[in-house]
């Protein structure tokens, strides 16, 4: 009894994650149109229908079988088609040929940290303008300023600089901003 409650949660499972998937990808105004991808998961749901079939008739080396198929098979969609192509909409991937012009990047209190794995390096932070400034006087090549969009009002003060690049973050409720500062 406990395995037929184990097979059917999977079958559960197996349903929620393309639908989850679907309506997640839905809830994202950038990524609506990429809402199709859930269908990609759907050999979990089907393998998942199989195994109850071959349960039943028990066929339990059949079971095994198809849920590896139905989640192998999933796992190489996933990582050919979906990632991929949901990777390329980040903010990060979206601005990279914007960011990879500039030798010097900072950030200002809060930014995505997907910057630092993406750029290979450390980048350093300023939690005030007067900082900021200070770093910034001393710089004779353009500089890059990262950071969130609801700091975009304080950075644009700064002498200049203006805003080459703004993005709502993946499944998040924050924007990130880029910001040009010209040299002195």
């Amino acid at each position: 009894k406990i395995n037929t409650q184990i097979i059917y949660l999977l079958f559960f499972i197996s349903i929620c994650i393309p639908l989850g998937a679907f309506l997640a990808l839905e809830e994202q105004a950038q990524l609506k149109q990429y809402a199709y991808l859930a269908a990609f998961l759907l050999p979990l749901t089907i393998g998942s229908g199989i195994a109850i079939y071959f349960w039943h008739r028990r066929n339990k080396n059949a079971v095994i079988l198809s849920t590896t198929i139905a989640w192998g098979f999933t796992g190489i969609l996933f990582f050919s088609i979906i990632w991929p192509t949901l990777y390329a909409e980040n903010p990060i991937q979206k601005s990279r040929d914007t960011w990879k012009q500039y030798d010097r990047v900072v950030a200002y209190k809060q930014f995505n940290p997907a910057f630092v794995w993406s750029m290979g390096k450390t980048i350093p932070v300023y939690h005030d303008l007067t900082s900021l400034q200070n770093a910034l006087s001393n710089e004779k090549t353009k500089v890059l300023i990262l950071s969130r969009a609801r700091y975009a009002e304080e950075l644009l003060q700064l002498k200049k600089t203006t805003l080459v690049f703004e993005q709502q973050d993946l499944f998040e409720t924050s924007k990130t901003i880029l910001i040009d500062v010209q040299k002195n």
